[in-house]
């Protein structure tokens, strides 16, 4: 028996609590095992990274579809939009770009009941495999439409709704800073800083070095042992 998608969703998470959601969605991938199904895929092939499926399908015109073109793809699930029973739009993001999936029951294989199973299984945040052919959409939005949706790897933590803008949240919680608001070009910055740098320093003859140092406590804390992950001797080795 399958509900609709969005009555499957409801009932998963009938509980908003965080620890609910986690425990719900274990169940959900402890019944797929036990269904003899793989929850966790060793493999999937990838034919298009999401710049790639850019570049080679937007000339693409409004309503036009490659139907004989195969290609695959994966991402991120970040947003879900249910506009049918037979049609759910889901947003997959994968290295800082956003493509658009297009789930139209028609084209995936004509089983009803295999499209609730497979799209009534994802939730925000999982990691997923496509299937498809490239399409645009009377919107003129870039698409895949799928022939088959592969779950590779479930979140099993609730994301926020509204999207990530509490400062702290997103220190003290990078990855869900990274998830929410893809972040990934302050760190690829970050990075470039830092091979910079020590380039520069190690063309002078400078050493790098690792060292632990005991720090003096505050009043009230007790002391411990504080260590500096990065330092540079200042004079040049001999």
């Amino acid at each position: 028996l399958h509900y609709p998608l969005r009555r499957q969703r409801q009932m998963c998470i009938r509980d908003r609590d965080a620890s609910a959601y986690t425990d719900n969605r274990r169940k959900q991938i402890a019944a797929k095992v036990e269904g003899g199904r793989v929850a966790y895929p060793h493999k999937f092939h990838v034919s298009h990274s999401h710049a790639l499926f850019v570049d080679q399908f937007s000339r693409l015109l409004p309503e036009e579809s490659l139907e004989e073109t195969s290609v695959t793809v994966a991402g991120r699930v970040q947003f879900i939009r249910e506009s049918s029973k037979k049609l759910v739009f889901l947003d997959l993001q994968s290295c800082g770009i956003k493509l658009q999936v297009m789930a139209n029951a028609r084209n995936y294989g004509g089983d009803l009941d295999l499209f609730k199973r497979d799209l009534g299984e994802i939730r925000r945040g999982d990691i997923v495999g496509v299937t498809g052919f490239p399409s645009r959409t009377k919107r003129n939005e870039l698409s895949i439409v799928p022939s088959s949706v592969a779950v590779l790897s479930p979140c099993l933590a609730m994301l926020p709704k509204k999207g990530l803008k509490d400062k702290e949240t997103r220190y003290r919680k990078r990855y869900l800073d990274l998830i929410m608001n893809d972040t990934r070009e302050i760190f690829y910055r970050r990075a470039q800083i830092i091979h910079y740098v020590r380039a520069f320093l190690d063309s002078r003859d400078f050493l790098e070095v690792r060292a632990c140092f005991r720090a003096s406590a505050r009043p009230s804390v007790r002391p411990s042992v504080r260590v500096l992950s990065l330092i540079h001797i200042s004079e040049p080795t001999r």
